[in-house]
């Protein structure tokens, strides 16, 4: 399937195509796997002055295609016992990078490590703006997630039970920044020091005429390659008391694991630290020394999440309904 659709962006399309197999080997084993795949491309304009072609281009692309493969293996051990085991793995990589760039960077004595012709900043005179040119778009995220699961059916008298667990590695692989070169260009460089006639001369995009730069700035590349595990447990059982009483009882543990970063490019505030730069105040920046460590040095093994409901048949036409639970999120803030 595809479709279009107008937003923020001059252009925006989707794709997806999805393919499943179903194998029944036995009246007992059942196999499924399917393949999805989603792309997703958009045009956008990031400010500047409009040009979609060449060195002053403001336009830029954003890429995400998506996969999806999935396993799942149906048994049934006995008639009132059925094990479910389920495999998936799933990818979007998002690419942001200028729409059209064949501009030699360092033939022009610019950064020749950056794909991104440098942007250029002109503010404004006198009331009147002038337009920056360029994009300062150049990333990519790559991120990934394996999940395992298991689950056991099983029914028993009045009891239908179902208990399992799941294991999900999740991380990303991001670099951004792209070397990007800025070039600050002010009206009043050069002008008259009166403050008060300052707003109403000079001419920044002048300024950048003559090569006179007021600041400028380089993005570095940054790499970010995040990664983290986490793991659950559960057992739920669906109890029919009486004729009329169904009773939903459960219980899951959660567990998360500390996030590392694959290198050790992490770094973090601590309060209890102390710069030596700082005197006697508290507070620096630390630094991971491998892909081991961890600045999420707290684990909470004691994350159990019980599940309790019931439907009761107070007539044959109306059924009464109530049911709480207690469920532990992950924030997921160093996979964001």
């Amino acid at each position: 399937s595809s479709q279009t659709a107008a937003g923020s962006s001059p252009q925006q399309s989707k794709r997806s195509y999805d393919f499943k197999f179903d194998d029944t080997l036995s009246e007992r084993h059942h196999l499924s796997a399917s393949f999805d795949r989603t792309t997703w491309h958009g045009l956008g304009l990031n400010g500047g002055m409009n040009y979609i072609y060449g060195p002053f281009s403001s336009y830029w692309v954003q890429n995400l295609p998506s996969i999806t493969y999935q396993f799942i293996d149906t048994y049934s051990i006995k008639p009132s016992l059925l094990n479910t085991f389920a495999v998936e793995f799933v990818e979007q990589n998002n690419t942001q990078i200028p729409y059209v760039n064949t501009t030699d960077n360092g033939s022009l004595g610019f950064n020749a490590n950056s794909n991104v012709f440098p942007v250029l900043g002109f503010g404004g005179s006198n009331g009147i703006a002038v337009n920056g040119d360029s994009t300062a778009i150049d990333a990519y995220y790559g991120y990934y997630g394996y999940h395992f699961q298991d689950t056991l059916y099983w029914n028993k008298g009045k009891h239908s039970i179902k208990l399992g667990g799941t294991v999900v590695a999740r991380g990303m692989n991001a670099t951004f920044g792209g070397n990007v070169e800025t070039y600050n260009f002010a009206s009043d460089t050069g002008g008259p020091t009166d403050p008060s006639v300052t707003p109403y001369v000079g001419s920044g995009f002048a300024a950048e005429m003559l090569g006179d730069v007021q600041s400028a700035n380089e993005a570095i590349t940054q790499r970010n390659y995040p990664r983290q595990k986490s793991m659950a447990i559960f057992v739920q059982d669906n109890y029919r008391a009486t004729p009329k009483l169904t009773l939903n009882l459960g219980l899951r543990w959660d567990f998360n694991l500390r996030g590392h970063e694959q290198s050790g490019r992490w770094q973090n505030f601590d309060l209890t630290q102390q710069n030596p730069l700082w005197g006697s105040y508290p507070g620096a920046w630390v630094f991971a020394a491998n892909s081991g460590q961890s600045f999420e040095t707290s684990e909470d093994y004691l994350e159990f999440g019980p599940r309790m409901g019931g439907a009761y048949a107070i007539s044959p036409k109306l059924v009464a309904r109530a049911s709480y639970g207690l469920f532990f999120v992950p924030l997921n803030t160093f996979n964001s």
